[in-house]
């Protein structure tokens, strides 16, 4: 790591505001990322790096220790009427038929069962209600809610909101009338994925949100020169073009068990197309 002295100053500022290190001490694995920061800056222009320095200002970094926060906040931004004289309360957590053809485990599975005993158990107005929480998901889809109340989908991120509407798509048609009943509760949530949801009629609620990281941001004087640098850096890593800008252009700067490929790539790629490593300080 050859970084000149102002620019490990400035990391080293950084990585405290946004709460990794407690007066310049780091952990094994906070140390392991700034030193992977200071790589990737070294392997850039100096122009690259003073966005790239700013784009982490504003990076989220979420464990899954810290989910439960997240979900609690995501809880109470939810309409209190919602929950009035609810009786019967299923939770499940959002898998796309694609994963779950391909057998993939999601973060997100885990979370029904901790949803409820952890928050709703504790916060709910009223006592007496009965819960089901759901990870199997063909069970969770394939169900008659006729006697449910409320209907809770988990997630811990929601990016440009593909995967979210595609799996309520196919939940209304194996439970019809079920979305009459629902709720989208996540961990995170892209603004892209926030508006899609609610232009198709969802109501979603959320721990922590974010907009796009160049394009909305307050920190960049000139976001079109920013967003030129920005593409010079995944040419010259070769970024698949689905993924140029975060998949969807998201513009992500957040990191959750996973980092999402809504995140910039230069974050969270672990080689350019020719093979030749990259240091990721964020890897999926």
């Amino acid at each position: 790591m050859n970084m000149q002295i102002w620019t490990v100053n400035r990391l080293k500022s950084i990585f405290e505001r946004n709460g990794w290190s407690a007066d310049g001490v780091m952990n094994d694995e906070i140390q392991k990322r700034f030193n992977t920061i200071g790589e990737i800056l070294d392997q850039i222009t100096v122009e690259e790096a003073e966005l790239v320095l700013t784009l982490l200002q504003d990076f989220k970094k979420i464990d899954y220790l810290d989910y439960i926060a997240y979900l609690q906040t995501a809880f109470f931004s939810v309409p209190q009427g919602t929950f009035l004289n609810v009786r019967s309360v299923a939770v499940g957590p959002i898998v796309s038929k694609k994963d779950r053809e391909k057998g993939k485990n999601k973060s997100g599975l885990s979370l029904p069962y901790s949803f409820i005993n952890l928050i709703l158990k504790k916060n709910l107005p009223n006592g007496g209600v009965a819960y089901r929480d759901f990870v199997y998901i063909d069970n969770f889809i394939n169900n008659n809610y006729d006697n449910s109340d409320l209907v809770i989908v988990l997630d811990d991120y929601i990016g440009t909101g593909d995967t979210a509407l595609e799996f309520l798509e196919e939940f209304e048609s194996r439970s019809p009338g079920v979305s009459q009943k629902l709720i989208v509760i996540s961990v995170f949530a892209h603004s892209i994925g926030i508006d899609r949801l609610r232009e198709e009629g969802y109501r979603i609620f959320f721990g922590d949100t974010q907009r796009r990281g160049i394009s909305d941001s307050t920190r960049l004087s000139n976001v079109d020169v920013s967003l030129d640098l920005m593409r010079n850096i995944e040419n010259n890593l070769k970024v698949d073009p689905d993924f140029e800008l975060g998949y969807g252009r998201s513009e992500g700067l957040v990191s959750l068990v996973r980092t999402p490929n809504n995140t910039f790539p230069v974050f969270w790629i672990a080689s350019k197309k020719d093979k030749t490593s990259w240091p990721a300080p964020f890897p999926r």
